[in-house]
């Protein structure tokens, strides 16, 4: 049985109050996580679950050439046009996918609560 929350379509509608609400909270969890990672230069970091971005902007920003993956196409789109926003935006690909399904190899993952 599915929970509420693994609805992708349910998360459509949340984007806003996700972003606002629960992205501090796992971003806090995230820039911890990324110190230890350091240095993210030249590392390529899969961020699962990945929300409205928070996560995966923070280690653009610190270097990393991130995918972001989210199976709710609203949060997809809240990434890339997050990413086009800021300068190293250009190191966030944005992707719908059900995370089950992606088959490459990675150097880091990234999942704050997914």
């Amino acid at each position: 049985m599915t929970q509420p929350d693994q609805d992708a379509t349910r998360w459509n509608q949340h984007v806003d109050a996700y972003q606002r609400v629960f992205e501090p909270l796992t971003n806090a969890f995230n820039a911890r996580a990324l110190d230890m990672l350091a240095p993210l230069g030249g590392v390529k970091l899969l961020d699962l679950a990945a929300g409205a971005g928070g996560a995966a902007l923070a280690a653009a920003a610190l270097g990393a050439r991130v995918t972001a993956v989210d199976a709710s196409p609203a949060m997809v789109a809240r990434i890339a046009a997050r990413a086009a926003s800021q300068p190293d935006g250009g190191r966030v690909e944005a992707r719908l996918a059900d995370a089950a399904a992606l088959l490459e190899t990675w150097n880091a993952i990234s999942v704050a609560i997914g």
